[in-house]
């Protein structure tokens, strides 16, 4: 599996990661009214423990979602981070070199005073 860290990739994972989201959210949201449409059903102690699988399953996605969130964050950050330490290489090389070009102008040529 490649992964692009490029802005435009780490932009298409996130769109990426936001879509497959909404699908766990409504899937998840089909999941618990078919456990709460059986515990109604059901009733005693089958329902208690329909009731308490819901549960489970709604936290459980909460905190899945919320790590799948802060790592797409965290990959967020650490692209921009990686884009601004190239851009900051750049000019430090180009000014590097337009100092390098000029330092020949400020001293005299052979012979002059």
């Amino acid at each position: 599996m490649k992964f692009d860290v490029s802005p435009s990739g780490m932009h298409q994972t996130g769109q990426k990661a936001t879509s497959q989201g909404q699908d766990l959210v409504a899937d998840v949201k089909t999941l618990l009214g078919s456990l709460e449409e059986a515990a109604g059903t059901c009733g005693g102690p089958i329902a208690n423990e329909l009731a308490r699988l819901a549960g489970d399953v709604s936290q459980k996605t909460h905190v899945m979602s919320s790590r799948v969130q802060v790592t797409v964050d965290g990959a967020g950050k650490a692209t921009n981070a990686h884009v601004e330490g190239d851009h900051e290489m750049q000019n430090n090389a180009r000014q590097n070199q337009s100092g390098t070009e000029n330092a020949g102008q400020d001293m005299p040529g052979h012979g002059a005073r």
